[in-house]
């Protein structure tokens, strides 16, 4: 009679383990949830910081299964997950709204290897970033400037691949950016920015615009055409000539386009909707939702 009810017991095992560990997942992704939420309608910074903290270590640990290259993670719905069309590259992506509509940004990448897994890489800011940022400077993974990523580009010029990032990135009360950086995998180390910008003499390694945080700037990838598409900025008066708080689109488009390993500039561009009407800038996020 022992033997068998210790039988039937071994055979219950597995099942108890399996809830337990159910258990245990749905507890965490709960606390994901519940930090995310914090980290967006907590009053004070300071609040808002340790529901950072929290969020961030567990993200880490997330991020090191073996399943979270592919998992949806649908219950986090205020933050970034952007995965390169081949298949390489994810990135886990989210801010912290701070004063004078400043903000923190995090991202974890995570990379494919040759073995079938994945690596994890983190892109951290600095205590005290710069005020401007170098459009010909390459960084490494602890100098990021700091973004919120909607469209990811990989290109590639030769054997070497490179994942465009286009993103926003707060700046102040008076004004706000996009950006176009780059992020490319050398080693085992992530560096951000490369020469493959030719706006202009000589090549930029990541293109900065800055304008009105009262205005709308459309900056987005044209699949069907395979290019950059963004609105042209300019002062509301002549005499406002790099006070970026006044600028604005003027109702013009440009373009970068992939040729010969570089982007490269088309300026004053034509373009029509698929309707033949008025043009709809291409794709951008919803700015509300990214400043929360």
């Amino acid at each position: 009679m022992k033997s068998s009810l210790a039988i039937r017991m071994l055979r219950y095992i597995p099942f108890f383990i399996s809830l337990v560990l159910q258990v245990n997942s749905i507890g965490q992704n709960d606390s994901s949830v519940h930090y995310l939420e914090l980290i967006g309608t907590s009053k004070t910074v300071e609040e808002r910081l340790n529901a950072d903290s929290a969020f961030y270590k567990l993200m880490l640990s997330e991020m090191q299964k073996p399943e979270a290259f592919d998992a949806p993670y649908e219950q986090l719905v205020n933050m970034g997950k952007l995965s390169s069309s081949d298949g390489k590259i994810r990135l886990m992506n989210w801010n912290v709204p701070l004063k004078k509509g400043k903000h923190l940004y995090h991202c974890i990448v995570l990379v494919k290897d040759k073995k079938g897994g994945h690596v994890v890489y983190e892109l951290n800011m600095p205590s005290h970033p710069e005020k401007t940022i170098n459009e010909r400077k390459v960084l490494t993974a602890d100098q990021w400037y700091g973004a919120l990523y909607y469209e990811i580009i990989p290109v590639k010029k030769g054997a070497k691949t490179y994942y465009t990032l286009l993103g926003w990135s707060g700046k102040d009360r008076l004004s706000t950016r996009k950006m176009i950086d780059v992020l490319s995998i050398s080693g085992k180390r992530i560096k951000l920015g490369a020469p493959i910008f030719q706006l202009d003499k000589p090549a930029q390694y990541r293109v900065v615009f800055e304008y009105s945080e009262e205005v709308r700037m459309g900056l987005g990838f044209e699949e069907n055409e395979q290019r950059i598409v963004y609105d042209n900025l300019t002062p509301i008066n002549q005499d406002l000539e790099g006070q970026f708080q006044f600028y604005g689109p003027d109702g013009s488009y440009d373009a970068l386009l992939w040729e010969k390993g570089k982007w490269m500039l088309d300026a004053d561009i034509q373009v029509k909707g698929e309707s033949d009407g008025p043009y709809n800038a291409p794709k951008q996020p919803d700015m509300d939702k990214l400043k929360r």
